[in-house]
């Protein structure tokens, strides 16, 4: 078991980028349908600090307000077709790589600027939405609004949420 000092050095912090917006509302999405492989019990807060590798405060500090998540806890829905829960697992497969791919030259120059220089590269280094990211973070987007420009973002992911 690690200690949590050393594993909290690498959690995401700082803004929300519009791919991790998109993600979390899709997951936030299934955990209320009850269509994700969760163990019923599980609360929706620490599972989203488990997906999006942050702590469960940074999560708490989005959500403030809007839906109390540290109460929500998860029951898995009976009944739904394989196919079904196929699909979904594969939009949240490119919602999460989209989210992955927003954050890669961040997480990878994290550690060498993480002491303070309060720079950002992954805006400036994204060609395909770099304003829409930077308009995403003057003003914060609605779920929809954030999965929407995913969905526009990567054709894959469209596809794979017009069949879901």
């Amino acid at each position: 078991s690690s200690s949590s000092s050393s594993s909290s050095s690498s959690f995401r912090r700082g803004k929300w980028s519009a791919e991790e917006e998109a993600f979390a509302a899709r997951l936030i999405r299934d955990f209320d349908a009850g269509l994700l492989p969760l163990e019923n019990g599980a609360t929706l807060r620490a599972f989203l600090s488990k997906k999006l590798n942050c702590s469960a405060m940074r999560i708490s500090k989005k959500f403030a307000g809007e839906k109390c998540l540290g109460k929500q806890i998860f029951l898995r829905r009976s009944g739904v077709d394989d196919a079904q829960l196929r699909e979904e697992a594969d939009l949240l497969k490119r919602l999460e790589a989209a989210f992955l791919a927003s954050i890669g030259n961040a997480t990878s120059s994290h550690h060498s600027s993480s002491h303070g220089d309060g720079h950002s590269s992954a805006a400036s280094t994204s060609s395909s939405s770099s304003r829409e990211r930077t308009a995403a973070a003057e003003a914060p987007l609605s779920l929809d609004e954030a999965i929407e420009l995913v969905l526009r973002t990567d054709p894959s992911a469209a596809a794979a949420a017009a069949n879901g």
